[in-house]
């Protein structure tokens, strides 16, 4: 039984879970744009009595403090109910990662006889609680969405009062820069949430029940050209059950998982390949971001090393990829065999050049 393998497909349902949370998450704040747009249309008819630019002082200084002020209380309301829903799927992801560990475990060790139901299982409260992503608590993170999303809007109300736009047009802004230009922080939120939650899941039930069968853990990254250098230097580690391990996921959007090693089963086996084309997308909301194409996936001729020894294994015959990734200087010193990715890293962070050499 290939242990790696069965917890990579449980990684793909957590996604499909996320994907699932985001879209519940984009219904919730979608509808603030109407309550939204009303509020302003309400506040600025009141207050203004001749377009924004020609107003007086007071006035100007009235509805702009109004507008913040109804626009910061709708999101409250809202980011409640969003709050509601990740708790929700939280629990959710911490049930069926512990359902679906349980179930590899004992496939993989037979002579184990556990009942699901008397086993110690996860609990949500410990997790957003206690658990850290890249040093910020879940609310933390949830918070930060929350005040960027409410920033944001503002911002783009207080462009279109200035603009003198009317109620149609400030509504459309509000839309495309304001609550659409939060979508990709939702979908990434979504899955580092949710990814959080079925590593910590994982770990407490692995941790609590089954020390007697496990004794390490396997660090896996993903062997594509996305996976930053942090991860890579990880990738195939092994830690003892107790010992200190980098937490899961090491910064937003990482897909690492840890794969626990019993004995008499196979830990890794033959894992997926890929590679992405990569180009910069403009958004609408003036940011930009790195937008990846599959260009090529192996599923059937795997690798069954480590992320460095699949780089060193493309210096071979896709040099210009392994350059990509870690850069003119660092690809010199690499296919020279004069540093490797552990040498590029130090407390989960890619080292400068300087230190390097």
């Amino acid at each position: 039984m290939n242990i790696a393998d069965e917890f990579l497909k449980h990684a793909h349902f957590v996604d499909k879970r996320a994907n699932q949370l985001s879209r519940d998450m984009l219904i919730e704040l979608n509808k603030a744009h109407s309550s939204i747009t009303g509020k302003l249309a309400t506040i600025q008819a009141d207050v203004l009595n001749k377009p924004f630019l020609k107003a007086s002082y007071a006035r100007r200084k009235k509805v702009l403090t109004m507008q913040a002020q109804a626009i910061e209380n709708i999101i409250t309301d809202i980011f409640k109910e969003i709050n509601v829903i990740i708790e929700d799927a939280a629990q959710d992801t911490l049930f069926g990662t512990a359902q679906a560990t349980h179930g590899i475990i004992s496939k993989a060790a037979p002579t184990i006889n556990v009942d699901f139901t008397k086993l110690h299982l996860p609990v949500a409260k410990k997790w957003f609680e206690t658990t850290t992503i890249a040093g910020l608590l879940p609310n933390e993170l949830i918070n930060k969405l929350e005040a960027s999303t409410r920033d944001k809007i503002i911002s783009v109300s207080r462009q279109a009062l200035i603009q003198g736009k009317g109620t149609l047009s400030m509504a459309r802004m509000l839309k495309k820069q304001g609550i659409e230009g939060t979508y990709r922080g939702i979908e990434g939120l979504s899955r580092t949430l949710l990814l959080s939650a079925s590593n910590y899941a994982k770990d407490e039930l692995i941790t609590e029940n089954y020390s007697d069968v496990v004794k390490q853990w396997r660090y896996l990254a993903t062997l594509d050209g996305r996976t930053c250098l942090v991860c890579g230097a990880d990738d195939h580690s092994l830690f003892k059950l107790n010992e200190y391990k980098p937490v899961l996921p090491q910064h937003f959007n990482c897909r690492c998982t840890y794969v626990p090693v019993v004995e008499n089963s196979i830990a890794t086996g033959q894992r997926p390949t890929g590679k992405h084309s990569e180009r910069w997308v403009q958004h609408r909301d003036g940011t930009r971001s790195r937008k990846f194409t599959p260009d090529k996936v192996s599923h059937h001729i795997g690798f069954t090393g480590s992320y460095q020894a699949w780089l060193k294994e493309q210096l071979k015959t896709d040099p210009a990829f392994v350059k990509d990734i870690l850069g003119p200087k660092r690809f010199e010193l690499f296919s020279k065999g004069k540093l490797n990715l552990k040498a590029m890293v130090t407390d989960g962070r890619i080292k400068n050049l300087k230190k390097t050499m």
